[in-house]
């Protein structure tokens, strides 16, 4: 998956819209809103969008899901199909699959496994992080196994450590407070 936040102009695919989704609306988190995550915000109407939509705030104004900004993601990306928003936070160098609580496991069929896994190899080999949220819990995408590591707190970061094993450069993913972090490591808050 690209990067789409880095464009300072959104560029959005050709022939896609947010028309007939919300979904954004209910699973991520709007800090000006003080809207948590996994719940619908209240100026929502889930058939006609935004109700606020000319004063709504810049972190919504801004915001573009994974589907309307990258081209090689297929239709079956679209969150209101799927029921899942893909979003890039640029700062952790991480893709984020925010899944509704309502379908828990849809990240785990096909096709979204398989992309999700591919981003995962993808992602390592650049320094970078995919992970899942599933209701409460987070899961760290690796690419021979998903870990869950449960539910996370305020100011707990995920860490990548690397390290070389019998059969060559081992990955895992772990949470830690703030307070836990080894100075050297590349940490991302979630």
């Amino acid at each position: 998956m690209s990067e789409p936040a880095a464009a300072a102009e959104p560029k959005i695919v050709a022939g896609r819209s947010c028309a007939g989704c919300t979904i954004c609306c209910k699973l991520i988190q709007v800090r000006e809103l003080d809207k948590p995550r996994l719940t619908w915000c209240t100026h929502c109407d889930k058939s006609q969008g935004c109700t606020i939509y000319a004063t709504r705030p810049n972190g919504c104004r801004t915001f573009y899901c994974g589907w309307m900004m990258t081209p090689d993601l297929g239709q079956h990306w679209k969150p209101l199909h799927c029921k899942m928003v893909l979003t890039y936070e640029k700062a952790a160098n991480r893709i984020a699959v925010h899944v509704d609580p309502g379908r828990l496991t849809a990240w785990r069929e096909e096709p979204y496994y398989s992309d999700i896994k591919q981003w995962a190899r993808h992602a390592l080999a650049n320094q970078g992080q995919v992970i899942v949220w599933a209701g409460n819990r987070v899961f760290a995408i690796l690419p021979d196994r998903d870990k869950d590591l449960g539910a996370v707190q305020e100011g707990q970061h995920i860490v990548t450590r690397r390290r070389e094993g019998p059969l060559g450069v081992e990955y895992d993913m772990v949470l830690l407070n703030l307070d836990d972090l080894p100075q050297d490591s590349t940490a991302s808050p979630v």
